[in-house]
């Protein structure tokens, strides 16, 4: 096989098979993450990409990795770390042991937990867990996300969070 039919090849597969490649080539999850955003632009009105890490004492979220759709996009935009309040530590706990993508108005009491401040549109959260306990959160960034969205965004669950163990 030459080159050329093996980029065809490429080019020809699937959306999750391709996600799967780029987790499996890169290490990294920044790099994984700058990778997989411009793909998932194909399939989902994301502009952004973000992945942030659960701290339990004290309870808050650091942002790992962060990308944005279009290359030439700034990436200094989404805060670092978010402390959370105490009386949402129930809930965040609960929302990121799910399994399964959501979508997060700015009107919950967890956008203030979850999201980076200054981020604003629609919002999927991707929960990041293994063994039920919490790991973290994906966080696609984009405009008018809705339920047909989520069920492409599902997909995602699996292949980021093996991209995210592989980073820790």
């Amino acid at each position: 096989m030459g080159f050329e039919s093996g980029y065809a090849s490429v080019e020809r597969m699937s959306f999750l098979a391709q996600l799967w490649r780029e987790v499996s080539l890169h290490l990294e999850l920044n790099e994984s993450v700058r990778r997989i955003a411009p793909m998932l632009a194909e399939h989902l009105p994301v502009r952004q990409v973000i992945v942030r890490r659960l701290d339990r004492d004290p309870l808050r979220l650091l942002t790992v990795a962060n990308a944005f759709a279009e290359p030439q996009a700034n990436t200094d935009g989404a805060a670092t770390r978010t402390e959370c309040e105490p009386s949402l530590q129930g809930e965040l706990t609960r929302q990121l042991s799910a399994d399964r993508a959501s979508l997060l108005a700015q009107s919950s009491s967890l956008w203030k937990a979850i999201v980076p401040q200054g981020l604003s549109g629609s919002v999927i959260t991707l929960p990041l867990a293994a063994a039920g306990r919490p790991l973290g959160v994906v966080i696609l960034q984009g405009d008018g996300f809705g339920e047909d969205q989520l069920t492409i965004a599902q997909q995602l669950v699996e292949p980021l969070r093996v991209a995210f163990e592989n980073d820790q």
